[in-house]
């Protein structure tokens, strides 16, 4: 994980590194007292818009234990298989949009 913050307090960039991906997260002070956006876990998947992202990891259990280490995951963050046979699980960036973290062997 790498961490920029402005000298002024107004943003901060993380860079999160897992595996061959990376994922850039921006957190603005200006957005701090705003409420976050109200996603279900689902993320409303039939309606139109940008719902969540996807990740890749070659150790689900890793990456799990890795984010709750640096606390972007708790305890109540689960592994669960989905209807397609692909392993995954959710965190939230600041924002509360979800980022899913996924492993499918299935085209490797």
């Amino acid at each position: 994980m790498h961490k920029y913050d402005e000298e002024n307090g107004s943003m901060s960039i993380v860079h999160l590194k897992l595996g061959s991906s990376f994922l850039e997260i921006f957190a603005y002070k200006k957005n701090a007292d705003k409420l976050p956006v109200d996603y279900e876990y689902a993320n409303n998947l039939e309606e139109i818009g940008v719902k969540h992202i996807v990740l890749h990891t070659n150790d689900l259990e890793g990456a799990l234990a890795e984010l709750r280490a640096k606390g972007l995951a708790n305890e109540k963050t689960k592994i669960t298989m989905g209807r397609t046979k692909v392993g995954y699980f959710f965190i939230q960036d600041p924002d509360g949009v979800w980022v899913e973290i996924v492993k499918d062997d299935r085209y490797y």
